[in-house]
């Protein structure tokens, strides 16, 4: 599929595991979504195949990936955590939360965070 195919997408259910966790003070996160859906319109010229699909799921992972990264990172520019990273410490380890929430702001914006997105069900009952 390349960059000047086109497709329309419906998302028939979205959900997003976020794990943060910290090591001292640096701030390490995985977040996994996964993406299903339905192939709705088929712009391309490309055979309508298993392989097809595969590459249409890759595509949509990639894409929504790289949005997810572009925002995060936007977001820690501006030292801004409304991902609930910080709320999630705190629940899970009200102690080392009131060790870190002086800084937070330092530790969001340096966080390291892994993103893995799974685009599932594009279209499988089609083929």
């Amino acid at each position: 599929m390349s960059d000047r195919d086109r497709a329309s997408l419906e998302v028939k259910k979205a959900k997003t595991k976020i794990v943060p966790h910290l090591e001292g003070d640096q701030l390490k996160v995985n977040i996994e979504t996964k993406i299903e859906g339905t192939l709705a319109d088929n712009m391309t010229k490309e055979e309508f195949n298993e392989a097809y699909l595969n590459k249409v799921e890759k595509k949509i992972s990639q894409e929504v990936e790289k949005l997810m990264l572009s925002s995060l990172t936007k977001l820690q520019e501006l030292e801004t955590d409304i991902t609930d990273f910080g709320l999630i410490i705190h629940q899970r380890s009200p102690q080392e939360w009131k060790r870190v929430q002086p800084k937070w702001d330092a530790i969001f914006a340096n966080a390291e965070v892994k993103i893995d997105v799974k685009a599932l069900n594009f279209g499988r009952a089609f083929v």
